[in-house]
């Protein structure tokens, strides 16, 4: 839950590839559960793996297929399972000073229902070279159905969260960061911005409600992308995908 991650400061990891990526990020596990079947592979992945777990010391507990299936709901992911502490995030500032080569660009998710959204979010975040990933309200970045979805990049991009996103615009808008906002119609398709070298951030809204005014009256700029009249929206991370993708070449361009 929740909660106890928070309070325990672990969350779950589940896989074979969330945990190579883990660990390249330097995020090591102290005990894992692993299926019989993973210790006895001969596959070079399992094996180097192992090797690595072992190197830092990681207990690997064999659990019964049955209880394996139970805690992985039947998911196919490689025979791995176990908790990895939450990974310690930069402040907004930090990221700020860090930026070297060019202005930070960020994306940023709002009340998201769905954590395998939220995963697949970080995921796309880290591809297209944002800087970080920003959620508000009641998105959850690392609910184990995120974690999997994001094979890992969880462990490789800071994630930042804040309590809503009034407070998370205010202090975007004191880095003089321009916002734009994701709105399903009316909003400037992207192919027409001009290039900007300002800090930049992509906001996302919930997938059934988007943004409501109280969101939208922080944004610069709203864009929207064209599609079929058939259909009314995107699922919000293809959306996110095809704006962020245009948002970094822009920058680059």
């Amino acid at each position: 839950s929740r909660v106890s991650r928070e309070r325990y400061e672990q969350c779950s990891r589940e896989g074979v590839r969330v945990f190579e990526r883990a660990m390249r990020a330097g995020v090591k596990p102290q005990a894992a559960l692993v299926l019989e079947s993973f210790m006895e592979s001969e596959a070079a992945r399992d094996v180097h793996l192992q090797r690595e777990l072992r190197s830092c010391d990681c207990e690997l507990v064999i659990a019964p297929e049955e209880v394996f299936g139970k805690l992985t709901q039947g998911r196919s992911l490689g025979g791995i399972l176990g908790l990895a502490p939450l990974p310690k995030q930069p402040s907004l500032k930090a990221i700020f000073a860090g930026a070297t080569d060019r202005q930070p660009t960020f994306l940023i998710g709002v009340e998201l229902d769905d954590p395998g959204n939220m995963g697949a979010m970080v995921r796309t975040a880290h591809a297209l070279n944002a800087s970080a990933l920003l959620s508000a309200g009641s998105t959850d970045p690392f609910h184990p159905k995120a974690v999997r979805t994001s094979m890992g990049s969880v462990f490789r991009l800071p994630i930042l969260q804040w309590l809503n996103f009034a407070e998370l615009a205010q202090e975007l808008k004191s880095h003089s960061v321009k916002l734009f906002a994701a709105v399903t119609s009316g909003g400037t398709p992207m192919d027409r911005m001009q290039q900007n070298a300002t800090p930049a951030a992509m906001v996302m809204g919930s997938e059934a409600f988007g943004l409501g005014p109280d969101e939208l009256k922080w944004v610069d700029v709203k864009v929207s992308i064209p599609m079929s009249p058939e259909v009314d929206s995107l699922s919000v991370n293809a959306a996110a995908s095809i704006l962020m993708y245009e948002l970094d070449r822009l920058r680059r361009s």
